[in-house]
């Protein structure tokens, strides 16, 4: 086995393709350019897509992404449990984390904030779902705003850390008990990403329903 190219995201999704699990809507959080999307677009072609960005910077590129694809939308919101306001973590790079009612003087900006329930709402996306979240410790609050979409989601994939970046954020095994209180159980790990001195430092965790007949089989 190739460990290399198996940890890639074209061969989890190829071996997600093989459960023959429906996605009727790709909802990515944490869109940035629309990188990630660029990536897995042809894995989920007849789907619909929303992507959900915080920062006005990745604006220009998002709206010209999206009219290469007519199923695909953005919004420039936060994700998060409720409709209202948040607050958007300004890193040096562009790219940010929500920090929800919590504003940090001088590193944070204010956004409009959007359960992913809502939004599924306004405008009218099928299921099944695909949730993508690249959210820097905010996934708790982004799920508890998607209570009723996750009933209806057949994969969710999270990036998680095993470093504790800020205080309060959940590494990735308490991400996994949660997920699982929340009805999921992991079933691939891909983009492992070592630090300098080979330590784990973080990786993407794709997660499907505890009814889903993959873990009716306890088989190797």
């Amino acid at each position: 086995m190739n460990l290399a190219v198996d940890s890639t995201f074209d061969a989890a999704y190829a071996r997600f393709a093989k459960r023959r699990r429906p996605i009727g809507t790709v909802i990515d959080v944490g869109a940035s350019n629309g990188s990630w999307t660029a990536l897995s677009y042809r894995h989920f072609p007849g789907a619909k897509w929303l992507l959900l960005e915080g920062l006005p910077a990745h604006e220009p590129t998002l709206a010209q992404f999206v009219k290469q694809a007519p199923n695909i939308q953005y919004e420039l919101v936060l994700a998060g449990d409720r409709d209202g306001e948040g607050h958007l973590y300004l890193g040096p790079d562009n790219f940010g984390g929500a920090a929800h009612n919590r504003a940090y003087e001088g590193k944070t900006i204010q956004r409009p904030m959007r359960s992913i329930d809502s939004l599924v709402a306004q405008h009218a996306l099928p299921g099944p779902y695909f949730i993508k979240l690249d959210t820097h410790g905010f996934e708790r609050e982004i799920l508890a705003g998607a209570a009723e979409t996750l009933k209806r989601a057949n994969l969710v994939l999270l990036e998680v850390y095993n470093f504790e970046l800020s205080p309060g954020m959940p590494r990735f095994a308490a991400m996994c008990e949660h997920m699982e209180k929340l009805g999921f159980r992991c079933t691939d790990l891909v983009d492992p990403l070592r630090r300098t001195d080979g330590v784990l430092w973080q990786m993407d965790l794709f997660f499907e329903p505890v009814a889903a007949p993959a873990f009716a089989n306890t088989q190797w």
